[in-house]
């Protein structure tokens, strides 16, 4: 209900600037709004991943903290490219064939080789066993 009012509370002022809630939003913000949440969910998904594999994938525990600072640098380091491949095919699948299924299809596939190609990376550079 809160979210309908809100909804209801927004006014449109002219074509290039909303109020909402006192607050005035311009387009241009609304624009980058889009890979602002994308930016902070990968964020967000990256730290939880990187605490999940980390301890049921892997079941790896650093032996301090510097350790476990370069291990996840070095996970954040080896997610730059499977990050940037699926943000690719997400992008590039609907304007390319401009279908609602072919978008989600692009989806699909970039999660799928995101997480195969950052669990293989995973695996051999960053969640190695050290000898002793």
């Amino acid at each position: 209900m809160k979210l309908a009012k809100i909804y209801n509370s927004c006014i449109n002022c002219d074509d290039s600037k909303y109020q909402c809630s006192g607050v005035r939003y311009s387009r241009l913000q609304g624009a980058f709004e889009v890979m602002l949440l994308i930016i902070v969910g990968t964020s967000v998904g990256l730290v939880v991943k990187y605490i999940l594999n980390k301890r049921y994938l892997f079941r790896f525990h650093a032996r301090n903290v510097m350790r476990e600072s370069e291990t996840f640098v070095l996970y954040v380091l080896m997610g730059l490219t499977p990050t940037v491949v699926c943000w690719g095919f997400r992008f590039d699948f609907h304007p390319l064939f401009k279908t609602k299924e072919m978008r989600y299809l692009g989806g699909v596939i970039s999660l799928a080789s995101g997480y195969l190609t950052h669990y293989y990376l995973a695996k051999r550079f960053v969640f190695r066993v050290e000898e002793i």
